[in-house]
């Protein structure tokens, strides 16, 4: 999955925080969600969706807590990194022909 400023913003609001909530909460607010959703506490045939469910999740939490990632968006959002830079969304294109538009 390509990660976009879009989908940082849907992770966000999957976890139900925000860009500037300090990461103890982020990772308080996983643990609740993921606790309500987990396969392991559902009968069978909940099963499959939880799985999916916590999938989603979890690439949420994943997204919002990479550090690298983030600090790479950040530069090329502050204008620090080159317009002409491959995409930190991994895409073949240009930061400026892409997320930057």
């Amino acid at each position: 999955m390509r990660r976009t400023r879009k989908h940082i913003d849907e992770c966000h609001e999957v976890l139900g925080v925000t860009p500037e909530t300090p990461r103890e909460e982020v990772k308080r607010a996983f643990k609740r969600i993921i606790m309500k959703h987990h396969p392991d506490l559902k009968i069978d045939d909940e099963k499959v969706v939880a799985e999916e469910v916590s999938k989603l999740y979890i690439e949420a939490y994943k997204v919002i807590t990479d550090d690298e990632f983030l600090a790479k968006v950040a530069a090329f959002e502050s204008g620090a990194k080159g317009k002409n830079q491959p995409c930190y969304c991994e895409s073949d294109k240009k930061y400026k022909h892409c997320c930057g538009r």
